[in-house]
């Protein structure tokens, strides 16, 4: 399948329709990688903008950084996902193809923007929190994806427990009620940090399945600095 570069076209609410395919008009003929693409002439466009010459596409200062109406700077990450094997094309620079896509708003333009992590701390004017976010989600695929794979042992008591990321899980037999979760911090024993789960789970399997939410949960406390 061939990727193509995909121009997003802002209709400001001060403005025509008209006005919007001029104003995109003009963005073409400033970023030559826009009439490659529209023109299929994909591999050239990746050769003239790939810092190698080697086609890998890198983010580049082309696409919406070069409309005056776009700010360059202000905006926020409200989310970020996986965009999966074939990627999108970053929002921004319109150059780059991206697997992890992060949400970009700004009070004053009217789109989300799905940008890559490059584009991302540019926007945020910070050059550590974009790449810092993108490292932890894909800590958190990896978790999930590895999950029913991972080898619980079971405690002097009986309880089926794990580490993990830092944490250590427990399954908690209540007297033939259920099985509960409680989660901590590993090898801390003064109780700043534990959950209790409140729900109670028929098998040890259904609550080992649930147990992972929990695991999430708590590296979003610790990074946040709740615990």
């Amino acid at each position: 399948m061939t990727n193509q570069a995909v121009a997003t076209i802002f209709l400001w609410p001060s403005e025509t329709h008209s006005e919007a395919i001029h104003r995109s008009t003009a963005m073409e003929q400033a970023n030559p990688a826009r009439s490659m693409a529209k023109e299929g002439d994909v591999w050239q466009m990746l050769k003239l903008f790939s810092p190698s010459g080697d086609g890998v596409m890198a983010h580049s200062s082309l696409g919406l950084w070069l409309d005056s109406r776009v700010p360059p700077t202000g905006w926020k990450c409200h989310a970020i996902k996986d965009a999966g094997d074939e990627g999108v094309v970053c929002g921004m620079c319109q150059s780059a193809t991206v697997r992890f896509t992060h949400l970009m708003t700004h009070p004053q333009v009217p789109e989300v923007l799905s940008v890559g992590a490059p584009c991302a701390e540019r926007m945020e004017d910070d050059y550590y929190t974009a790449l810092k976010r993108e490292r932890v989600f894909r800590d958190d695929i990896r978790i999930i994806r590895g999950w029913p794979q991972r080898q619980w042992k079971q405690s002097q008591l009986g309880n089926h427990y794990v580490n993990a990321r830092g944490f250590n899980i427990t399954i908690w037999n209540k007297g033939g009620a259920g099985f509960g979760i409680t989660i901590k911090l590993q090898n801390k024993f003064d109780r700043k940090f534990e959950l209790n789960g409140k729900k109670l789970f028929k098998t040890v399997e259904e609550a080992k399945g649930e147990a992972l939410t929990a695991l999430l949960y708590a590296r979003r406390r610790l990074r946040e600095g709740l615990i």
